[in-house]
């Protein structure tokens, strides 16, 4: 799982360059899916960004439903 996760952080950290440098935007944090892997890139990620905003998707955590 280490090296996924390091991958994805690879990839995590060349969006936020992106966004950054490209768009002007200054992002604030990221959300993804509860999977392992997701998870423990966005942990990685806190770690050297504590200043960030990390959450798992609701969406992946609730049960979304039409009650008609």
């Amino acid at each position: 799982m280490q090296k996924r996760a390091t991958n994805l952080l690879i990839k995590m950290k060349e969006e936020f360059d992106y966004v950054e440098n490209e768009l002007g935007l200054k992002p604030i944090g990221a959300c993804g899916d509860a999977s392992g892997d997701e998870r423990k890139c966005r942990l990685l990620f806190l770690k050297e960004n504590a200043w960030a905003l990390v959450a798992d998707c609701w969406g992946h955590q609730v049960w979304l439903h039409d009650p008609h």
